[in-house]
């Protein structure tokens, strides 16, 4: 491995979970959900370690200020009064999903955040993200075009680390699973790139929700289509986000009694 390619794995909290080139995920566990754009709390990862004790989640977030509220929340204002929301949280520092201040779930080492955006790129590296102010960050975007409908948020420019979806999804051990569940993205107008970026990859996932409240029709038409060429049917739909399943998995589905789990936050 070439010894940038070890520096990126290092900076987005990869390399120390890798043996043998693949991710180490613990034994007890008997599928993997991935989770694209947590923002400060990680809500969808949060409820599905709730929902299954045999899940492993993969969440992937490239602002600090969130790395820092998912370690213990408040701690970039160093405000441990701040106020938690109503729902489920992943807080890394006691390794729980919490609620309302309450550990409800210890989750072990059964979620692993990778500190990376994602991008329809083929080389991982550094790209500009156009980064709001403090309390509108879960906006925040890679995009310009989407950055800039709203200017009057935007705090400043910075660089994040960015990776295709392919190249995440290259080092999990697929011989053991076979299939991921469920990938979830919620990338303020970059959605469709992410899902582009997974490649062909994306045939070996089952369900896919994406938050599109940010595209236009145009947009929308293309990402149906993506799916659709991909062998992916949009079975549900709502003003803010698409859902999708594949169909090749429809008897996977049925007899093992496989379900989207979205919190529709």
């Amino acid at each position: 491995m070439k010894k940038e390619d070890t520096q990126f794995l290092n900076d987005i909290g990869l390399l120390d979970h890798l043996v043998d080139g693949k991710i180490a995920i613990p034994s007890n566990c008997t599928s993997v959900r991935i989770d694209v754009g947590l923002a400060g709390d990680a809500p969808n990862s949060a409820l599905w370690l709730l929902e299954d004790p045999n899940v492993f989640v993969i969440g992937i977030e490239p602002l600090e200020y969130h790395h820092e509220h998912l370690y213990e929340l408040g701690r970039p204002d160093n405000n441990t009064g701040m106020r938690h929301p109503v729902w489920p949280i992943i807080q890394l520092k006691d390794k729980c999903v919490s609620l309302n201040r309450k550990h409800v779930l210890n989750i072990q080492d059964r979620f692993l955040l990778l500190k990376t955006a994602i991008s329809n790129t083929i080389i991982p590296g550094k790209q500009t993200f156009y980064l709001n102010k403090k309390g509108e960050t879960g906006s925040s975007s890679l995009k310009k075009s989407q950055a800039f409908k709203r200017p009057h948020l935007i705090d400043k420019t910075i660089d994040v680390n960015v990776c295709s979806l392919q190249y995440i999804l290259d080092f999990l051990p697929m011989e053991k699973f076979n299939f991921i569940v469920q990938i979830k993205t919620d990338n303020e107008g970059s959605d469709l790139e992410t899902i582009k970026s997974a490649g062909n990859n994306i045939r070996n996932v089952i369900f896919v929700n994406s938050e599109t409240v940010h595209l236009d029709f145009k947009e929308k038409s293309e990402f149906i289509m993506h799916m659709k060429v991909n062998k992916f049917e949009l079975y549900a739909e709502t003003v803010s986000e698409m859902y999708f399943v594949n169909k090749n998995y429809n008897k996977t589905i049925s007899e093992k009694n496989l379900k989207s789990i979205q919190t529709g936050i």
